[in-house]
Formats: C-alpha cells, sequence, structure tokens
C-alpha cells in the first residue's frame, strides 16, 4: 500500500509540474475562459453539437487579434490570428511538423501527416507531378467528367437535390483518372467510398474535441473505433483496387510522356529511395480522399452560392458565354485564363467558404512571437473561417459575397497571409493547381448549361465543425436547363 500511495503522489506532482510549468512560461499570452485546472477549457467542448462547436471555435478566434492559449486538459494550443504571426509560424523552418491529431487520420505514411522528414522525400519526388505542363495535359480529362456531370445532372429535371454526394463522385473519378491514370470501379463502390470518408471524417473531428480519447487505448474501447476501422477497411479495400488497376495498366502499355502521381510512387524517385508499399498506398489514400473532397465540396458550395446570388451568376454565366460560347471547341489553360469574374468569384467562394477551415503545426524547436517564446512542441492552430472575414483585413463588409473584391488593385496586399484557402509555406496544398483548374472547367460547362437554383437562403447556410468545411443541411440545388443560344 506504501509503494501505490509513492506512486499515486509522484504521478501527481510530475502532473503538476507538467501543468504548472506552460503556465508559467506562457502567462503573458491570453487563455480562453472558462478555465479550470488540469481540465482547461474542456466544458467549451462538452454537450456541443457540431453546428455549436462550429460556432464556438469561431466567436473564440474572432475575439482574439494576435495569440491566445486554448487548453486541452493540461495541454496547451496556442491559437495564432494575425496574418503577421501566422506567416512567422508557416514560413519558419521549425514549424513543418503536424501536431499529434494528425495522426488520428492513421495516414502518417502520406504527404499529408507525414513527419517532415519523409514528407520533405515524398513532396520532392511528387511535386513534378502536378506542373503546368502535366495539369495542361489533364483538361481534356476535366471537360470529359464535366461533360458527364453535366448528364448526370439532367435526370433530375429541375427537382432539388443534395449537390454534394454527386459532385463528391464526380471529383473521385476524376482525381482517379488523372492522378491514378485508371477508370474508377463500379457505382456502388464510388457511392461506398464518398459515404465513408464522410463519416470518417467526422468520427476524426469529434475524436479531436474529446481528450480523454486522445489516448489510443482509450479510443480503441469505443465504439466510435470498431466503426472507423471497418470503414477505413473498405476504404482501404477500394484504394488497393484502383492500384491494382493501375499496376496491371503499367505493365500493358508504353511509358507516358508525363508521369503521373501514381507512376512516381510506384518507380524510384529521382532521391534514389522508392517509396515503401506503406507509404505508396497511403498517398494512394491521401490522394483520392483528399483530392475528391475539397474540388468536390468546393464545386458544390459554389454552385449553391450562385444560386443564392442570382445577379452574380448572371455575371459568371455572361463571361462564360461571351469567352466559351461554342460548346464544340475545346477548352485550353488560355481560354480559362481569361475567365477574370469566374476567377474572382471562385477566390471570394474560397475566402468565404474555404473547404479545410482550420491547420496546425508544431515546432521542432523554441519559437518567438510578439516577446513570447514558445518551447519546442508547441502547437500552432490556424482558422482560416475567421481570418477569411477579418474586418481589419477585408474591410467593414467582410462577411459579404463581394467577387469585386478580388478585382481591386488593392487584393495583393490585402491576401499577404490574410488569403489562405491553400495554406502557405512549404507545406502548402500540392494539389492547388490541379484544384483551380479543375474547378474552372466543371463550372464553365455546369453554368453554360443551367440556370441554378435553391429553395435555400444565404443566411441559411450554417456550417458544423470538422475537419473539412460542413454544411449542417444538405446542399440543396436544383438545375434548370438552359435554352440553346
Amino acid at each position: 500500500m506504501l509503494l501505490i500511495a509513492i506512486f499515486i503522489t509522484l504521478l501527481i506532482v510530475l502532473l503538476f509540474i507538467k501543468f504548472i510549468e506552460p503556465l508559467i512560461q506562457l502567462r503573458n499570452v491570453p487563455s480562453v475562459r472558462p478555465w479550470y485546472p488540469l481540465v482547461g477549457n474542456v466544458f467549451l467542448f462538452l454537450g456541443k453539437t457540431g453546428e455549436q462547436l462550429f460556432v464556438m471555435m469561431n466567436s473564440v478566434f474572432a475575439r482574439h487579434d494576435r495569440l491566445f492559449l486554448l487548453w486541452f486538459g493540461i495541454r496547451p494550443v496556442v491559437g495564432v490570428c494575425h496574418p503577421d504571426l501566422i506567416r512567422k509560424v508557416l514560413t519558419s523552418g521549425t514549424c513543418l511538423e503536424k501536431p499529434f491529431f494528425y495522426r488520428f487520420s492513421r495516414t502518417d505514411q502520406g504527404l499529408w501527416a507525414a513527419k517532415t522528414s519523409l514528407w520533405r522525400h515524398q513532396r520532392k519526388a511528387l511535386n513534378a507531378t502536378f506542373s503546368p505542363a502535366v495539369l495542361k495535359n489533364f483538361v481534356p480529362i476535366f471537360e470529359a467528367f464535366s461533360k458527364q456531370l453535366v448528364q448526370d445532372l439532367s435526370q433530375h429535371d429541375g427537382r432539388p437535390i443534395d449537390l454534394l454526394p454527386i459532385t463528391l463522385a464526380c471529383t473521385l473519378r476524376m482525381i482517379g483518372n488523372t492522378t491514378m491514370g485508371v477508370d474508377a470501379s463500379d457505382e456502388s463502390d464510388i457511392v461506398k467510398f464518398v459515404s465513408n470518408m464522410d463519416k470518417i471524417t467526422e468520427i476524426v473531428s469529434k475524436r479531436f474535441l474529446s481528450v480523454r480519447l486522445h489516448s489510443e487505448q482509450i479510443y480503441r474501447m469505443t465504439p466510435s473505433y470498431k466503426r472507423e476501422i471497418e470503414m477505413r477497411q473498405e476504404c482501404s479495400d477500394y484504394t488497393m483496387k484502383i492500384l491494382d488497376k493501375r499496376k496491371q495498366k503499367t505493365n500493358s502499355e508504353q511509358p507516358a510522356l508525363h508521369k503521373v502521381f501514381i507512376d512516381q510512387l510506384l518507380e524510384e524517385s529521382e532521391t534514389g529511395r522508392p517509396f515503401s508499399d506503406t507509404e505508396i498506398v497511403q498517398n494512394v489514400y491521401t490522394m483520392l480522399t483528399a483530392g475528391s473532397e475539397t474540388t468536390g465540396r468546393s464545386v458544390a458550395y459554389a454552385c449553391l452560392i450562385l444560386a443564392v446570388f442570382p445577379d452574380i451568376q448572371k455575371k459568371v454565366y455572361t463571361e462564360i458565354i461571351g469567352k466559351c460560347s461554342d460548346c464544340t471547341q475545346p477548352l485550353t489553360i488560355d481560354t480559362l485564363a481569361e475567365l477574370t469574374y469566374l476567377d474572382a468569384f471562385l477566390k471570394e467562394c474560397h475566402r468565404l467558404y474555404p473547404v479545410a477551415p482550420y491547420i496546425a503545426r508544431e515546432s521542432t524547436d523554441s519559437l518567438e512571437l510578439d516577446g513570447v517564446t514558445f518551447p519546442k512542441g508547441s502547437v500552432f492552430v490556424f482558422n482560416f473561417f475567421v481570418l477569411h472575414r477579418n474586418d481589419a483585413i477585408w474591410g467593414p463588409e467582410s462577411d459579404r459575397f463581394h467577387p469585386e473584391r478580388f478585382l481591386d488593385e488593392r487584393y495583393p496586399e490585402r491576401s499577404t497571409f490574410g488569403y489562405l484557402p491553400f495554406s502557405a509555406g512549404q507545406r502548402n496544398c500540392i494539389g492547388q493547381r490541379y484544384a483551380t483548374i479543375s474547378l474552372k472547367v466543371m463550372l464553365v460547362h455546369l453554368v453554360r448549361s443551367y440556370k441554378i437554383e435553391t429553395p435555400l437562403r444565404y443566411e441559411d447556410l450554417r456550417f458544423k465543425f470538422g475537419m473539412m468545411l460542413e454544411l449542417s443541411s444538405e446542399c440543396l440545388v436544383l438545375f434548370k436547363k438552359r435554352e440553346p443560344l
């Protein structure tokens, strides 16, 4: 009994030291309230719906101009709000690491969540697969899938539909073809994969906000773990099916002029180090999920915004018809570059509705911000949904949807680390140009073919907390066939 008492006493002392140390080191940084010893801000998260959590997280960031501390038990997380401080963190060579909760994705051997040393090798090897020359060759493929999407929507005959599952399935096929070099599997596989992606994202997001579930041992005892693993296995089976298809195709075709993403994974990289089997599978899974999720959500939300604002939709349509009225003529990179209002519209969509609203970094060395030295292992969190609505950057009408702001000559100075839909720094999104081009192609075909409407109003748009920006309701949109020109 004495030994047990000594052990418990030592444990309490160690926990106290671990708790009190950051309190002393970071005493000049404001903490979110209410705050309680040992449990921190945990009561902020208890009993709230996904929508309430989203509002709460945004209000916390909006109340602070520069830095604040959010405590997950005895572990502080640093909220970074000001563009100058965001720049300092995201461009620092000591802040390339992803924090512990990224491992909840179970893709720590892939680009998205890998340790810095592994990520550097992978990023260097894979950058060329998203070069301008490669993306130029993808435009006809983007067009083919966009035309199929237009055809698929015709069967709904002007009835309101939840657009998101349809666009996610379309972008999943698109990603499979362009980056994996294969046609997607049958429709049931695609529907299942898309559904599982959404459910896994929701489970992982809830785990992040539950301090006790940060422990893998405790999490494994929950029903959520069992559901997650079952769905991940189904996603893994689909990933392996895509990978096997590509391997079979590679063995029977001539070398391509430009290697697509999967080719580079399957061959030895320029550094002379081949990708391991685990790295290959996780990067294929990451590309299928992240690529389809981001682009699929972006195009669905863009259509919803066009429907909410018919005057903006008219401007987008007028520009498209003026530049791309001939449906028989293929789109080109040069033609897409001429669509300046469409480009401004998409930038405004990314500003107000960034599909990846939160990111985080962990320091591998001490970092000084605003006179405070944050120790090695500090976790920094950024909220782009709030950053993009900062009145100090975007003016008193920062909540207003106004594409013309991106045609303003003052835009470049505003956008310096105040506009980060694809993150920034060395570890930014590898597929941002891919996403931009594919989105433009899809919207050209959709707006040219349909007048888009919705029963929803702008003020009805509500979101819930998650890794991706997710509407609380269905993305209800209806498509009415336009009369031929």
